[in-house]
């Protein structure tokens, strides 16, 4: 218990306080992955001794690679289990060696949320409506030297689960689409938008499929590479994603069959020391007055320009 509750506060304190160091580094990109880095270490162990239950996955052949390869991979992943989703992701990648990943969001209040807000700012993460700034900000990925991720959930953000599913529902029905049993309807504009711009630019690298989901506190994930045509054919596309989260579907009505080999998550001991460290540092400068209204003009500053 002492453990959860260790693993909560340092998780939620770090998230607002270690984006500071945006501002203390001359590059912000950097820092920004420097402090993903950070939180991806955190995640893990919070997963790990804050959250009772196992993570397992079922993978094929094709596993997700570090190496770069001028690149970017695609993760497609349902929304089954709300914000845990996000966690579950972060660990596979943390898995695999892989630390430089980015999300598709489409919240606009997410941009405020204290510490987080300034960490998607300052990185490749994107606003799913802000379509002008997607090619923008995929021409940017060329000066990261390390293997990038973007991460989509297509059926954009749950708030409770079985109100959603009835929505769904009526609109498959009121729309002649494949009624979903566990799934809401995913939305394809997002994903066209981001597959059409990395095929335009030559960057798309592979696209993976994780269909994720939980059954008694323990968490599931089934990983396939998936082989997508006609990107600029938004019918077509459709139409396929529609397929696939058919297949999904599926893997959740069958779960139970599916084998999966638990995933023992390792931490890196460096980090948690560097981790404390910043912490201490950072809060002993904002118990200093000026140094607060430096920082909270550094918060404004950066939202209004």
């Amino acid at each position: 218990m002492i453990e959860k509750i260790i693993a909560i506060v340092m998780f939620a304190y770090a998230i607002i306080i270690l984006p500071y160091t945006i501002f203390s580094l001359d590059n912000n990109l950097e820092a920004s992955f420097f402090i993903k880095k950070i939180m991806q270490e955190l995640i893990a162990a919070l997963f790990k001794y804050g959250i009772d239950g196992k993570l397992y996955i079922n993978i094929g052949n094709d596993t997700p690679s570090p190496i770069n390869n001028n690149k970017v991979d695609v993760i497609i992943a349902n929304h089954y289990t709300g914000s845990i989703d996000i966690m579950i992701i972060i660990n596979i990648l943390h898995h695999y060696n892989i630390y430089t990943y980015n999300f598709i969001y489409n919240k606009n209040n997410v941009n405020y949320i204290p510490g987080l807000g300034l960490v998607l700012k300052s990185s490749y993460d994107i606003n799913v409506h802000d379509y002008k700034n997607i090619a923008k900000i995929i021409k940017k990925i060329n000066v990261c030297n390390s293997k990038q991720f973007m991460i989509i959930f297509p059926e954009g953000s749950i708030t409770n689960y079985s109100s959603c599913i009835e929505k769904a529902q009526k609109y498959s029905r009121e729309n002649n689409i494949h009624i979903y049993n566990n799934l809401l309807v995913p939305r394809i504009k997002g994903l066209y938008v981001l597959l059409n711009e990395l095929n335009k630019q030559d960057k798309l690298g592979s696209i993976w499929n994780f269909t994720l989901t939980n059954n008694q506190d323990n968490y599931y994930a089934h990983i396939r590479k998936l082989y997508l045509n006609n990107f600029n054919n938004y019918n077509i596309l459709k139409k396929n994603i529609y397929n696939i989260w058919k297949d999904k579907d599926n893997i959740l009505e069958n779960n139970h069959k599916i084998k999966y080999k638990q995933i023992y998550l390792r931490n890196n001991y460096y980090y948690f020391i560097l981790t404390i460290f910043i912490i201490c540092m950072q809060t002993m400068i904002l118990f200093k007055l000026r140094y607060f209204i430096l920082f909270l003009m550094h918060i404004i500053y950066h939202y209004i320009y």
